[in-house]
């Protein structure tokens, strides 16, 4: 079983950080090993190295510690994208937009898991559909803004560019990983690497 550092522990990164910070990082970590509903207040308590009633307090209930996570999660994601350089073409451009977000997830693996886990548990009825909603969001603000910027040019409509935007990240966060590990039963005894998953996309006019 997977387990989650403790504050105290010499190899947690966050030992010195703030015990607001210590709370929502073992919180992320946590849900994204259980999900949200099976963690609990006191798990995710003893993963920081604080007390039950100090993640009360500064976040009053798991919805209100939940929700920090949510926009922890969406802050590390926009900035990731915004950090990248609005130079060369198009599809240079959204290559180098792709290669910086899964740095960051290969970076920080509580985070992919956390995005893998509320995406699949959305698919199977359950998730917070609020997480979703703003990542698409984001997502369709960052297109306007790209356009306005002159970065990304194209003929279909804003909200079908930011559509096949974040399906593509999210075919790379969760069905490519799923393709790795069903590689492993198809390539008998070699060490050829598993086919990249990509997507194709047919609007219906």
């Amino acid at each position: 079983m997977t387990s989650i550092p403790k504050a105290g522990d010499a190899q947690r990164p966050d030992a010195d950080l703030t015990a607001r910070a210590r709370i929502r990082n073992a919180a992320l970590a946590l849900f994204a090993l259980k999900g949200a509903r099976a963690a609990t207040l006191r798990e995710i308590a003893e993963a920081a190295g604080v007390t039950h009633g100090l993640v009360v307090h500064h976040f009053r209930n798991k919805d209100g510690l939940r929700l920090a996570v949510q926009e922890h999660v969406m802050a590390m994601i926009t900035d990731t994208l915004n950090a990248v350089p609005v130079t060369g073409g198009a599809a240079e451009f959204g290559r180098a937009r792709d290669a910086s977000v899964a740095r960051m997830y290969a970076a920080n693996p509580d985070l992919a898991l956390y995005v893998r886990r509320e995406t699949a548990e959305l698919e199977l009825g359950g998730g917070d559909p609020e997480f979703m909603r703003q990542l698409a969001e984001m997502t369709l603000s960052q297109v306007r803004g790209l356009r306005a910027a002159g970065a990304a040019r194209s003929q279909v409509p804003e909200h079908e560019q930011a559509f096949a935007i974040l399906l593509r990240q999210m075919t790379i966060q969760l069905v490519q990983p799923l393709g790795e590990r069903l590689w492993e039963h198809f390539r008998q005894d070699s060490d050829e690497a598993p086919p990249e998953v990509t997507l194709k996309f047919v609007t219906p006019r």
